[in-house]
């Protein structure tokens, strides 16, 4: 996949033989405005002669941004989270949706939309968030279902959960239906 390349700050050193050999060079210069380099001082004069060569090194760290998600349904009041779950008409299921940061950086404004299949219809005011802030759960809005919730921002490793409760409708035909 793709990767953003990061600097590690601290890391871009000059080489010369001249008096600023093993200077450190500022992130911020060197990937921003500029850094004036030099031989005998960093004011940008280098002398013209193989002699007076020099190189800046630096390292710097591959990023990506990566994420699991896994939605399993229980039937209401149970915690039997499954792939698969059998209902009768009118009868009530919760769906989970775990997610979990597997990149290498924080991703910015998660956002979940779930979009139930036909024969399903969204419990208001059922939503709930679980993370490390909110372990017994958080109270959000209705908008899993509609146009998506922003459960904010989530580091390498972190997770969350939501759980929400849907109804099967009387529209399902005789017989057994999957959804």
């Amino acid at each position: 996949g793709d990767v953003v390349l990061r600097y590690i700050n601290g890391t871009a050193k000059v080489t010369s033989k001249g008096a600023v050999n093993g200077r450190i060079l500022d992130g911020g210069q060197l990937f921003g405005e500029g850094a004036l380099l030099g031989y005998s001082a960093m004011n940008g004069a280098i002398p013209g002669c193989d002699e007076y060569i020099g190189s800046v090194t630096f390292r710097f760290t591959s990023d990506f941004a990566d994420f699991d998600i896994q939605k399993t349904v229980s039937e209401s009041g149970k915690n039997n989270w499954v792939k698969e779950q059998s209902s009768k008409v009118n009868g009530k299921v919760n769906f989970k949706v775990a997610y979990k940061n597997t990149g290498t950086m924080t991703q910015e404004n998660v956002n979940v939309l779930d979009t139930l299949p036909k024969g399903l219809s969204y419990v208001k005011g059922s939503t709930k968030l679980f993370n490390r802030e909110f372990p017994s759960g958080k109270q959000i809005n209705d908008d899993v279902v509609v146009n998506g919730i922003n459960v904010g921002h989530y580091a390498m490793g972190a997770e969350f959960y939501i759980v929400f409760s849907a109804t099967v409708d009387n529209s399902m035909v005789c017989g057994l239906n999957k959804l």
